[in-house]
């Protein structure tokens, strides 16, 4: 990955929560929103509203 002109190594897991823990740093804060968005709507169990058939 190389980052404002540096060249760094990221020793990334088989585990995607530990992944997201090490690349959360990188992002942008619009983007860490986003993911803390999604891992709290999977954490959390909600889902939408599913539509009836009919």
């Amino acid at each position: 990955m190389i980052l404002k002109g540096k060249s760094i190594e990221i020793d990334l897991t088989d585990d995607p929560l530990k992944n997201i823990a090490i690349m959360a740093p990188y992002l942008n804060e619009a983007d860490q929103n986003k993911v803390f968005g999604l891992m709290f709507g999977l954490i959390s169990g909600e889902h939408p509203p599913k539509k009836k058939a009919g």
